[in-house]
């Protein structure tokens, strides 16, 4: 059995703790991982308009779960399972994500969630023994079963990797390029309206589906950066928080989002070029 590995963690691709588990897995077994990312692309004034809507960082859906994407693939299958009580011996014979207290977190990593449906990637190693790791902050360790029973909180998913192997990839740029091309509406939000927690979350957001979109190309054999956009928007990201916690006017939020779209136009307009090389 292998035991889990932090430094495997690729947290910068996820957006969700089930996601980092996902990827995590899928990556040890796959050469080919990042063909998950093919649905990750999205404009930053879209991202934007869904967050004016409501959505957050921590619920986003604007883009498929990935571990949606990797089912549609073949990559990997996941069951869900809901009890009142710790499924012990199906738990035994898996590799899964369980749902953990809140207390947990607190006690065992003294982390306020920013979700209360927080999940932790176990396997049993034997001797009444599980082995877990978590994402963030990463972390690995062991726990029993009794305190197993204690942090659960009533759902598990399993995960199980498929063999691997390529898709078409011809396929997969052909859905992704032909995405790119609608022409979306104009934006439907106000600049003036949005907030620094808003304008934070979609950056967040941004980076990683500019950092997947980077891996996916990569992926293909194709030399492609989107390093310099990164860089800006996590200068961008910290600041807007920093701003959000001093509680600053929101007076500057337009100006903010007019660079970013412009920087955003010009890395959807190389990376179509990179795609196209293909």
């Amino acid at each position: 059995m292998e035991h889990f590995d932090i430094r495997y963690l690729k947290n910068e691709y996820g957006l969700s703790c089930i996601e980092d588990y996902t990827l995590y897995l899928l990556a040890k077994k796959n050469d080919y991982w990042q063909q998950v990312f093919f649905e990750s692309n999205l404009a930053f004034n879209k991202v934007m308009e869904l967050i004016d809507q409501g959505q957050t960082y921590s619920y986003f859906t604007g883009v498929p779960r990935l571990q949606k994407t990797g089912e549609n693939l073949g990559l990997l299958n996941l069951s869900f399972y809901k009890n009142d009580s710790f499924p012990c011996e199906l738990a035994k014979n898996k590799i899964f994500a369980m749902q953990v207290s809140e207390a947990f977190m607190k006690e065992r990593f003294n982390k306020t969630l920013w979700r209360n449906d927080h999940y932790i990637l176990f396997q049993y190693i034997g001797d009444d023994v599980f082995e877990y790791m978590n994402d963030i902050p990463p972390s690995v360790g062991s726990i029993t079963t009794k305190e197993m029973e204690e942090i659960y909180a009533n759902k598990i998913i399993t995960i199980e990797i498929c063999e691997s192997f390529q898709s078409d990839y011809k396929d997969l740029i052909q859905q992704l390029t032909k995405k790119m091309m609608l022409k979306e509406n104009e934006s439907k939000y106000k600049k003036e309206k949005i907030t620094f927690e808003k304008l934070r979350d979609a950056i967040g957001i941004s980076k990683v589906l500019v950092k997947r979109m980077e891996a996916f190309v990569h992926m293909l054999g194709v030399a492609f950066s989107a390093s310099d956009y990164y860089d800006f928007l996590s200068d961008y990201y910290i600041k807007s928080e920093y701003m959000r916690a001093k509680g600053i006017c929101n007076v500057e939020i337009p100006n903010i989002i007019k660079q970013v779209e412009e920087k955003d136009e010009c890395f959807q307009q190389d990376l179509m070029e990179a795609l196209q090389k293909i």
